[in-house]
């Protein structure tokens, strides 16, 4: 609102659409009032703090306050000016679309993730290089549905010992799909954490229990729904990992 105070012209615009926008529309004697106002003496008053009798002088003579049997009332248009400040003010939080920073291994980092993947709704989750230990922690989540990767090798196990521990997991949750891709590698590069309908989707910048820092960021609802297009395409033409025989179903 400092450009109130600049050049009569401007201020007489600002002044108008301020009050506008708050539903008061002032006189021509309200503007006059709030031009013509003693601005000099607000100008020498307005890097001091509380109210001295020259701001109130000057607050009288725009007009955006009254005085009268020794007490001061906000005249409408004082009521619209501070409350367009006030909104502006509330209104001016930056987005956050970025969730958490961090190691995938920090405890504090990880469990801030998994407080988001639950808050997600029905998941669908989507890592091409997923591990066996955090498929199990995601299964302890009731809303994860589906889960896509690479039937492929990662950091310290073979794709047979991956694929079994995958089933042993999946033992523990009949209800969870767990799907590989077809062998081709350039359609699984993400790291999604989809809602099955509606909702916004979690982007991570690398898979799940990796040591590198990484961003965790939410995805508006229009990239969402894309995503969640071209992904559940590649889950039709997924095949079905199924649980093993020798795992122990949940009572």
């Amino acid at each position: 609102m400092t450009e109130l105070l600049g050049s009569k012209d401007l201020r007489a615009l600002l002044f108008v659409r301020t009050l506008n926008s708050q539903g008061v529309q002032p006189t021509k004697a309200d503007l006059n009032a709030f031009i013509e106002a003693r601005t000099n003496l607000l100008d020498a008053e307005r890097y001091s703090d509380g109210l001295y009798p020259r701001t109130v002088d000057y607050l009288t003579d725009a007009r955006l306050l009254t005085y009268s049997g020794r007490r001061l009332t906000l005249t409408p248009a004082g009521l619209a000016i501070l409350e367009s400040l006030t909104s502006q003010v509330t209104s001016a939080e930056p987005a956050k679309p970025v969730e958490a920073v961090g190691g995938m291994r920090d405890p504090f980092v990880y469990a801030e993730l998994l407080s988001r993947v639950d808050d997600v709704g029905d998941l669908f989750v989507v890592d091409p290089y997923l591990h066996p230990q955090d498929l199990a922690t995601l299964l302890q989540l009731p809303n994860l549905k589906r889960v896509l990767t690479r039937d492929t090798r990662i950091s310290g196990m073979d794709r047979h010992g991956r694929t079994e521990k995958f089933q042993i997991a999946l033992g523990a949750r009949p209800d969870a799909d767990l799907r590989f891709t077809p062998d081709q590698p350039r359609e699984l590069r993400d790291r999604l954490v989809l809602p099955t309908i509606g909702g916004e989707a979690l982007f991570l910048g690398t898979s799940l229990g990796e040591t590198q820092l990484t961003v965790i960021t939410r995805i508006g609802k229009d990239p969402t729904n894309a995503l969640r297009a071209h992904y559940d395409a590649i889950w039709d033409s997924s095949a079905p990992l199924g649980a093993t025989a020798h795992a122990n179903p949940a009572p």
